[in-house]
């Protein structure tokens, strides 16, 4: 190796440092014991959180998705049963509690 692989992988570190906040951390989202989405904020976030999918039918398919849109707010996103795409985004910044679902299609 000519070390360009360790130029690049600090500079994504560097990146990635800056764009991940102490306040944003990590967004872990499963499904739930009750069916829906349990999620928390890592690290010290205690305890699981529950997202309820009521609205979307009372269940989803497949695992729900964990990110950060580009405005820097959490996102959890479900596929619901009625096969569309359902997107939930923290309320505000630093609350734990996130907004209603928004269905797309």
């Amino acid at each position: 190796m000519d070390g360009h692989w360790q130029i690049h992988a600090e500079r994504l570190s560097r990146l990635a440092a800056g764009l991940i906040t102490p306040e944003a951390g990590t967004l872990v989202a499963c499904r739930s014991d009750l069916g829906g989405v349990a999620h928390r904020f890592l690290p010290g976030d205690q305890p699981w959180r529950e997202l309820s999918v009521a609205v979307l039918g009372g269940t989803f398919t497949g695992a729900p998705a964990a990110a950060f849109d580009a405005l820097g707010r959490a996102t959890i996103a479900v596929v619901g049963a009625d096969k569309r795409l359902a997107v939930a985004r923290r309320a505000a910044p630093g609350s734990a509690e996130f907004g209603p679902w928004t269905v797309t299609g």
